[in-house]
């Protein structure tokens, strides 16, 4: 069984084996955030991994040109809760909400336009207000072709 997505007439990804392989290895930015919860990290390429507005540089690898518009797809579950300034980004708990087994985690990043989401175990109390760090884990991470600024 193969898994395709298409936006209008475009086709946007087809022939994956598993729809877990589109969900992990989104090949567009649409696919990516389409299928489940994700973060978007929209920047520039550069050697070496993507320069985002509001973050600094994440060490992502890529097969961009430097200079050309990139997205950093980074799904919730790869996203840990961390002490504030010891993360890849600094927010504050916009609100935390209670899944059973875990707990789905939306904070406020000043110069993100969206929300970061982080799924974390459901021992995890944090609270709406509270600041704290997101740690990626990079090597999962996803670099899309971006949408251009402007």
């Amino acid at each position: 069984m193969r898994a395709d997505v298409a936006l209008g007439a475009d086709e946007e990804r087809r022939g994956a084996p598993r729809a877990a392989e589109l969900y992990s290895h989104p090949a567009t930015r649409f696919v990516a955030d389409f299928l489940g919860s994700v973060n978007l990290l929209d920047g520039t390429a550069k050697e070496g991994g993507v320069k985002v507005p509001g973050v600094g540089s994440l060490a992502v690898a890529h097969d961009l040109d430097a200079g050309a518009p990139a997205t950093v797809v980074l799904r919730p579950e790869d996203a840990a809760l961390v002490a504030a300034g010891k993360g890849d980004v600094t927010g504050s708990v916009a609100d935390t909400y209670f899944l059973g087994g875990s707990s789905t985690v939306t904070i406020v990043v000043e110069g993100l336009e969206r929300l970061v989401t982080a799924t974390v175990h459901a021992a995890a109390m944090v609270g709406r207000g509270e600041t704290l760090g997101v740690k990626f884990d990079l090597d999962r991470a996803v670099v899309v072709r971006g949408v251009p600024a402007g």
